[in-house]
């Protein structure tokens, strides 16, 4: 429900039925979620209040899932499921409401709030043998030594000139979240820092997999002494982004422009670039489930399971 509509409901939900231009269209009520062009449209044709005192906020849900499976068999009696998975939830409010006066109404977007969370199948089995000291690791070391690149990508990506001299861009620091998290990906991943995606909402999930060979039942051997006899492997990463907001500070019209001497509303205390959502927390889980397993279930129905985690 849009906050402030005026025209009552008639049959399948227009207001005046059969007619080309009745409110509030046919789009709308087939499901499109009004964004900036079909408000200020609403408007335009009267259909929201011009009352000044409106203070009901327009609220959206967007959700997106996406899970893939499948199954192969190359050989007889060994199957490999593979599985992909990517999800987010977005919820965004706004006060959409008449700025000027009755007769001359101005109708603004205000407070636009965005919140959500966002999850995707990874693959992180590239750096999951690695070795780690006590005081010391290979991956988050790659992760340091990483920034810098990923900093000048980002940087001429958003059109902001990289000097050789410098070690940073204007506005891309080794702690900017615009840079760590991309290096966090590559870096944990095993991807480069030239290949790695600079996007922190990858679009494309990472497969997982789960694999089982009951072949080995087949040797004479062991189908002798044995009624089943199987063997397993599976992997599961998972990137997260728990919960990420609009930053209140961040300004679409300049965005990634100036320095903090002649702009200094573009960036924050530590001299970086605003960016668009605030993200607090993102990680990367990963687990074998298991790194191998062996079932067995001899001829006297005893069970044993050998299993490395």
């Amino acid at each position: 429900m849009i906050p402030g509509f005026l025209p009552s409901t008639g049959f399948l939900g227009f207001s005046e039925s059969l007619h080309p231009n009745s409110a509030p269209g046919l789009g709308f009520l087939l499901g499109e979620q009004p964004d900036a062009s079909i408000l200020d449209n609403f408007a335009a044709n009267g259909w929201i209040t011009t009352d000044t005192l409106l203070n009901q906020q327009l609220t959206q849900q967007y959700t997106s899932r996406l899970n893939i499976r499948s199954t192969i068999e190359p050989i007889n009696k060994f199957r490999i499921q593979i599985t992909a998975q990517r999800s987010e939830t977005q919820n965004s409010s706004q006060l959409y409401r008449n700025m000027g006066n009755e007769e001359m109404p101005d109708f603004q977007s205000l407070n636009k709030n965005v919140t959500g969370r966002f999850n995707m199948s990874f693959l992180a089995i590239g750096t999951a043998f690695r070795p780690m000291n006590l005081n010391s690791s290979e991956t988050f070391d790659e992760l340091r030594f990483m920034r810098t690149e990923i900093a000048n990508r980002v940087a001429q990506q958003n059109g902001v000139a990289v000097n050789s001299s410098q070690e940073y861009p204007v506005g891309f620091g080794p702690n900017s979240q615009e840079v760590l998290i991309p290096s966090f990906m590559a870096a944990y991943s095993g991807n480069s820092a030239s290949s790695q995606t600079l996007n922190k909402f990858p679009k494309v999930p990472m497969p997982n997999w789960n694999i089982k060979f009951d072949g080995l039942i087949g040797v004479p051997w062991i189908k002798k002494r044995f009624k089943t006899f199987s063997i397993s492997h599976g992997y599961s990463s998972t990137y997260s982004i728990n919960s990420y907001q609009t930053n209140l500070f961040y300004n679409p019209n300049e965005a990634f422009t100036g320095t903090p001497e002649n702009n200094p509303e573009n960036f924050d205390v530590n001299g970086d670039y605003i960016s668009q959502y605030q993200i607090q927390t993102v990680s990367i889980s990963e687990q074998f489930s298991p790194l191998i397993k062996l079932d067995l279930t001899m001829n006297n129905s005893l069970t044993t399971r050998f299993e490395i985690s």
